[in-house]
């Protein structure tokens, strides 16, 4: 992998392997000194957080990764994670208390050999405005609790993004685990591929009625293209690394 793609766009890549991870839900990780700070949180008009931020909401990661393979993972809520985003607050923490989100990353292909990125909308959060994969998005606690796997949420994202069914993937391949290098992040996504049964037109087709379209303009291009986006301006870190690991630049 080229040093400077890795510092282009701010992106780690923690593994480089197509074995499944195992995800290990460990249940409750204590975290006092975090709490703390969520308990005296208050925003610009002195409010601490609503109680829907409070309860377990995602799934976090503990570093280092197990040496198996395996993710250690335990459920966190929105308030934590937003307070751990902060490179200053997670620096302060003891090296017990500090964990990533668990994200997915996807990257896709149409049947006429197409690939499918999207160009991030100004209204999203972050990365506003840069060409990300072709759908992504935070792992549901729940569904990962009961399935122990991050595929029900790559379905998800998929037809949420694109309007793509699981019944038209032809196959998916799990490319590796990366990380936001971003001073203020802190996620760790699963970078999967997947092979679409739809050609390039009727992907762009169920796009216009996807649910979250507007989270971003999707578009297809050729691998050429597509490496010239990577190499030429910065992207998401998840989207460049998930690229990065597929086309083994």
């Amino acid at each position: 992998m080229s040093a400077e793609l890795w510092q282009l766009h701010q992106t780690e890549i923690l593994k480089s392997t197509s074995v499944p991870f195992i995800i290990s839900v460990t249940g409750t990780h204590s975290r006092p000194e975090l709490g703390k700070l969520v308990a005296d949180w208050r925003d610009k008009e002195g409010n601490p957080f609503p109680q829907a931020d409070l309860g377990p909401r995602r799934m976090g990661v503990a570093f280092p990764l197990e040496e198996d393979g395996r993710l250690k993972c335990f459920p966190v809520s929105w308030a934590e994670y937003s307070l751990m985003s902060k490179k200053a607050i997670r620096d302060s923490l003891p090296e017990s208390e500090r964990f990533h989100v668990l994200a997915i990353s996807c990257l896709a292909r149409t049947h006429d050999g197409q690939f499918v990125l999207s160009f991030r909308s100004r209204k999203v959060s972050h990365y506003k405005n840069m060409y990300h994969v072709s759908a992504a998005g935070y792992l549901d606690l729940g569904s990962a609790m009961a399935s122990q796997s991050s595929f029900p949420q790559l379905f998800q994202e998929l037809e949420e993004e694109l309007g793509v069914a699981p019944t038209a993937v032809e196959f998916c391949q799990q490319l590796g685990l990366c990380r936001h290098a971003v001073p203020d992040s802190a996620v760790v996504e699963i970078c999967y591929f997947a092979q679409l049964k739809l050609t390039a037109d009727e992907l762009l087709d169920r796009a216009k009625g996807a649910k979250d379209g507007w989270e971003g303009k999707v578009t297809v291009c050729s691998a050429e293209r597509a490496l010239e986006e990577l190499k030429s301006k910065p992207m998401n870190p998840a989207g460049a690394a998930t690229l990065m690991l597929y086309f083994q630049v």
